[in-house]
């Protein structure tokens, strides 16, 4: 699989992985210190590539290969989708990456198709505005979740996201506390795929 491209954003270089056909459907994960790019992107892109996906993998400033910058949180992941030229992704946010991706589905649901929140921190500094994603969201949570050392995330959170959204649902996290393995990788991709060929149903 080849190694990673940079782009140049608002002064700062972001490193990310992409696989897929240039006219598959785009799905972005958007990827934390836990999990950076590298080490995702050769387990789950095969798999999510032949379902006719075009799959891009971004590491966050200051995690993976992405260099830390001071950045404008509110804004950084429109100028991402822009400077990629992807339009309507399924956007996948893991871990630390909330408080990238929620200003973004909160305010401009309209720019995603969907939206998948693996353990993601941040969902309570949104929770007058969760209603306004409206677009189909996956929340996946489990409870070994709130032992994750450097993330602040509660089950609360995610039943809150769940309760205000319209169009969203609750589904447990494969893994473990010290860490999601390759099988487990395979099942949260299980869970994902099957989320994807639902909106397929509904679109």
């Amino acid at each position: 699989m080849a190694g990673p491209q940079k782009l140049e954003l608002d002064g700062h270089t972001v490193s990310y992985y992409v696989s897929g056909p240039d006219a598959g459907r785009p799905i972005v994960f958007l990827q934390g210190k836990r999990v950076p790019s590298r080490v995702v992107h050769p387990i789950t892109a095969p798999r999510l590539v032949a379902a006719g996906l075009r799959v891009y993998n971004v590491d966050i400033p200051g995690c993976g290969e992405t260099p830390v910058a001071e950045v404008d949180r509110e804004h950084w992941l429109a100028s991402l989708l822009d400077a990629l030229g992807v339009e309507r992704p399924i956007l996948v946010s893991v871990g630390m990456t909330g408080p990238f991706s929620l200003p973004l589905v909160t305010s401009q649901a309209e720019r995603i198709a969907a939206f998948v929140a693996i353990a993601i921190e941040g969902i309570p500094d949104y929770a007058e505005s969760l209603g306004q994603i409206t677009v189909p969201v996956l929340a996946m949570w489990s409870d070994w979740g709130e032992e994750i050392r450097g993330l602040s995330v509660e089950r609360s959170h995610f039943e809150l996201l769940v309760q205000k959204a319209p169009n969203a649902r609750l589904t447990s996290l494969p893994g473990n506390r010290s860490g999601m393995k390759r099988d487990e990788m395979e099942a949260l991709m299980d869970c994902i795929l099957e989320f994807i060929d639902g909106l397929a149903q509904t679109e």
